[in-house]
């Protein structure tokens, strides 16, 4: 028997407490409700995890009408989604308009791209940029990105800065459950407070860990994250990490001081949620720091009861070879989803009754959902109706392939099942599967003939889904059934993402299948591009091994080496130096590296870059020299370098003006006394 995976999520606001309390139960862990809602958007929130979408409309829709622009904004959001509502880009629009006109920040970006992609609205292209530029003043790391705002250092800062009057705190754990580990570090200069909360006590530390975002993790720890901090329901952030299978995170907050005998509210030690999750990595992990087998919750279960009850076999054969023992014998007491299953007469009827979370679902979903394979193949024989669709827009199969029951969703395939679904939001059965790296759903799906051209909103295929979740040998199977037809096409972008996320064994991948290591996004912003400006050493490398140009510039004449300062990536500069780059290349407006290091104040590059002979002297299009433009940007440590490597201070501009004047005109005294003793 296999439930949902958020019934082990102790996290959840009391709105949907009744479903879980009952779900838990049956898989061994106990759970005491909240002393009542004190926020009504923290309700929403919770209803939404748990995919109760009517619920969550319900509480937004009076919040909304009463102007509540958080509630404006999740609103939209369901609807552009079509989640718990019928999917209206103009409804989805409608709510935007209202929340951006109270200074929403995500909901400005979002209806920026509405009015951008003419989804629901006339495309407008002035009111998208207004909005967008708006977003990006604010500080939204998507609009700064989208505008390219984030060419320059100082701007990000002052941006970020800022954003401090919108919510610093909240952007914070926004940032690190998204895995954005630039503009998380551009924030953490501005000395956030790392260990805040929010409405359920979670900390960024908690969002990183449960979405297992390593490097994140790392910068919250060195900003000095409290790797002990419990949330409402006592959970830490290695019991996050335990419970979603991510054994490199658990080992990591072990490493940096996570106490690994802490128990939640309800006495679950970090072996129940690994083994109640099935994650044998993780259960094999923790046996080996000495984290104890046979420990009791308050319900009595031990960790080995918890799989044994949720049928994960590898766990429980591996539990009992080390000598775990069960102690709670005693049958699961019935779920809410069993509870409906029983309540059904025939396979093609489905739950109507209000109060159950499992409305709209027929039985067959419901068997298919639990992972119930002998239950599926009895229902088969009796031709149900196999892509009967519930509110959400999935199919039986869908729910099999989203909880990664192979067995079942090979029994529904078999038998005809439609492998071609695509929910409400655009997912296809394939993204789903190749999303989450179920490889072998995902080459049972390849085998019936999936189709692999639909892309999501964003642009995302099945291809990049599984890209950017790092899964190697699900894109290997897309690849080799025919994705690479299409890697010239809508997907191009791919080796651009495996790029900039650092992962060498995918470029190498990729190109292998004939993706050009020199391929470049709509800005002429190659793959080495990205990886430089994200700091990405590795898949430098990667690409330099396939033969990547080290040069090539995108639309403005920014390459690699220049972006690498514009960021200030001293090690990635080092990489291309020692690559070989040309230190001497030019902008579009005739800037060296040199002079945009020193327009930047950014000495240390302009030392490494003279170590490798860079013009010390060469001028822009406008006549400009580096000592120029550190004069006019007033940064002195650069100018007196430059005027002791042998800079020329009487060298003119097009308009007769050497560095003296230009030092008197910026009225900067101490720079105009450093020039003269080098008159």
């Amino acid at each position: 028997m296999v439930l949902p995976d958020w019934a082990y999520y102790s996290r959840w606001k009391t709105i949907v407490f009744y479903i879980l309390t009952i779900s838990l139960l049956s898989s061994g862990f106990s759970f005491s409700p909240a002393q009542g809602a004190n926020h009504e958007l923290g309700e929403v929130r919770a209803a939404i995890r748990v995919k109760d979408y009517t619920g969550a409309q319900v509480l937004l829709k009076p919040m909304a009408d009463a102007g509540s622009a958080e509630a404006q904004y999740l609103l939209s959001t369901m609807y552009r989604n079509g989640q718990g509502v019928k999917k209206s880009h103009e409804n989805a629009v409608f709510w935007l308009e209202k929340a951006a006109a109270q200074n929403h920040l995500k909901a400005t970006y979002n209806l920026a791209i509405m009015y951008q992609k003419a989804w629901g609205v006339e495309q407008d292209l002035g009111r998208a940029n207004e909005l967008m530029q708006a977003a990006a003043d604010a500080g939204h790391p998507l609009a700064l990105r989208q505008l390219n705002k984030d060419s320059s250092e100082t701007r990000q800062k002052k941006q970020l800065k800022e954003y401090r009057s919108v919510d610093k705190e909240e952007t914070l754990r926004w940032l690190a459950q998204k895995g954005s580990n630039l503009e998380l570090k551009q924030l953490l200069e501005q000395n956030p407070d790392v260990n805040s909360r929010d409405l359920n006590q979670r900390t960024a530390l908690h969002e990183a860990a449960e979405a297992g975002h390593e490097e994140t993790i790392n910068l919250l720890l060195q900003a000095g994250a409290q790797v002990g901090m419990k949330d409402k329901f006592a959970i830490t952030p290695v019991m996050a990490a335990a419970q979603q299978g991510h054994a490199a995170v658990v080992k990591l907050l072990l490493k940096a001081g996570a106490n690994k005998g802490d128990e939640d509210a309800n006495g679950n030690t970090l072996l129940h949620f690994a083994a109640g999750s099935g994650h044998l990595k993780t259960v094999e992990l923790l046996g080996s720091v000495g984290v104890g087998l046979n420990s009791l919750n308050r319900s009595e279960y031990s960790a080995l009861d918890m799989a044994v009850n949720r049928g994960h076999k590898k766990v429980v054969s591996w539990l009992s070879a080390k000598g775990a023992k069960r102690n709670n014998m005693a049958p699961p007491e019935r779920d809410a989803s069993l509870v409906a299953l029983e309540s059904l007469s025939s396979v093609d009827q489905v739950v109507t009754d209000d109060s159950n979370p499992y409305k709209g679902w027929s039985v067959l979903m419901l068997s298919s959902w639990r992972g119930q394979d002998k239950v599926v193949a009895k229902l088969l024989r009796e031709k149900p109706d196999l892509n009967q669709v519930d509110k959400e827009g999935h199919t039986s199969l869908s729910r099999a392939v989203w909880q990664g029951h192979f067995e079942v969703a090979k029994l529904l395939v078999d038998a005809g099942a439609d492998v071609n679904h695509q929910l409400s939001d655009g997912h296809s059965v394939l993204m789903l599967a190749a999303d989450k790296g179920f490889e072998q759903i995902t080459a049972l799906l390849i085998k019936h003939s999936a189709d692999q051209r639909p892309l999501l909103e964003s642009g995302d295929g099945a291809l990049m889904l599984a890209v950017k979740g790092g899964h190697d040998e699900v894109v290997r199977q897309l690849l080799d059934s025919g994705s690479g037809a299409l890697l010239k096409k809508e997907q191009a972008n791919v080796l651009l993402e495996a790029a900039a996320a650092n992962l060498p064994k995918l470029i190498d991948l990729l190109v292998s299948y004939g993706v050009s290591p020199d391929t470049q996004d709509k800005q002429s912003r190659s793959a080495l591009w990205h990886a430089a400006d994200a700091g990405a050493i590795k898949a430098l490398k990667a690409l330099q091994d396939k033969g990547a140009n080290l040069n090539l510039a995108d639309v403005n004449g920014i390459s690699p080496l220049i972006r690498s300062i514009t960021r200030k990536r001293i090690e990635t500069l080092k990489w291309l130096i020692a690559a070989g780059v040309d230190i001497n290349q030019p902008d579009n407006k005739g800037n060296t590296p040199l002079m945009v290091a020193a327009a930047a104040g950014n000495r240390n590059s302009m030392i490494l870059l003279a170590a490798e002979n860079a013009a010390v002297d060469s001028r822009n299009n406008f006549t400009q020299t580096a000592l120029m433009m550190a004069v006019n940007a007033g940064h002195i440590e650069v100018v007196q370098w430059l005027l002791e490597s042998g800079a020329k201070p009487r060298r003119k501009n097009q308009l007769g003006q050497d560095s003296f004047r230009l030092a008197e005109a910026t009225g900067n005294k101490p720079m105009l006394d450093l020039l003269n003793n080098y008159r």
